[in-house]
């Protein structure tokens, strides 16, 4: 029996990720693929094997946040916060004293 044969978008599909994704994880060997017609087609047992590279970003879940982290992040929320409000005022009297030369 012939195995089911998908295509790069139907992996991307069925794992959530983008083509091109799966196209650079055949390029590196890491999602086998067979050419048929110059076409690639990958098995679907292949497909449900691959798992896709995951995201890694912040701290790992379970791990609690220091008083110290937290400091510094509000710290730094504020800071922006503080710089928003300056470049507002600036543009506000830009163009307040662009209206009197129109005058």
């Amino acid at each position: 029996m012939l195995p089911k044969l998908l295509t790069a978008a139907d992996v991307a599909r069925m794992k959530g990720v983008s083509r091109t994704l799966v196209y650079n994880a055949m390029n590196k060997g890491k999602l086998a693929y067979i050419e048929i017609l110059g076409r690639r087609a990958i098995k679907e047992s292949d497909a449900r094997k691959w798992k896709p590279p995951g995201r890694i970003t912040g701290r790992p879940k379970g791990i609690p946040m220091s008083e110290e982290a937290k400091a510094r992040i509000s710290e730094g929320l504020r800071k922006r916060w503080q710089l928003r409000q300056k470049a507002g005022k600036a543009a506000q009297t830009k163009k307040a004293s662009a209206r009197k030369r129109v005058r």
